[in-house]
Parts: structure tokens; C-alpha cells; sequence
């Protein structure tokens, strides 16, 4: 038997590799708030369940959070050079092509 047979057989996996997890599991248990227990439940109920995030997430707006990282992304996008198109040091120049930062369309034989 290979390494990786032996590690993944499930004796093995649940008893051995998996004990740690399993026991802060069973310490800990699962413990959902007032919003999201209901969810749950009409989601075990009808399989299918909506809410607005703000309603998760006590009030608060996420999307702040999230709009102020994203924009950092960007910022840092904007400052990297621009890469190499064709010749070498770009072999795949068709991701660039996908992306709309030029290249070559693979279609267009």
C-alpha cells in the first residue's frame, strides 16, 4: 500500500489524523445566533432561505468593509506594469486576450 492509501483508508483518517479535530468539535458543539437558527431552520424546512446581510451581521454594513478592500485591490492592480503581450517572457498571451488586456485571440485562426 502507497502513503496516501493507507492515510486516506477512513479508520485511519477518522480515528488518527482527525481525533484533534473531532474532540474541539465535540467541546465546543455548534452554538448559532437568534437570526441564524431561524435561517437554518427554514432552510431544513422549505430548502431555501432569504434574508438581508445586514440582518447577519447584527445592523452593521459589511459592504463598507468589503468596497474599501476591493478599491484597495484595484489601487494595487493599477500600479503593477503593465506585462509583456507577445515575444518572450509571455507564453500565454491568450489569458491577456480573456482579460481584455490585448494578446492573441485563440479562435482566430
Amino acid at each position: 500500500m502507497t502513503y496516501f492509501t493507507v492515510r486516506n483508508w477512513w479508520p485511519i483518517w477518522y480515528y488518527i489524523l482527525n481525533r484533534e479535530a473531532r474532540s474541539v468539535w465535540q467541546a465546543h458543539g455548534r452554538s448559532l445566533g437568534g437570526k441564524v437558527e431561524d435561517l437554518a431552520a427554514t432552510l431544513c424546512r422549505e430548502g431555501i432561505a432569504v434574508t438581508h446581510i445586514r440582518e447577519l451581521f447584527g445592523g452593521a454594513d459589511p459592504f463598507a468593509e468589503l468596497q474599501q478592500y476591493a478599491e484597495g485591490l484595484l489601487r494595487e492592480h493599477r500600479q503593477q506594469p503593465e506585462p509583456k503581450v507577445s515575444g518572450k517572457g509571455f507564453k500565454k498571451d491568450f489569458m491577456l486576450y480573456l482579460w481584455g488586456g490585448g494578446g492573441t485571440n485563440p479562435g482566430a485562426s
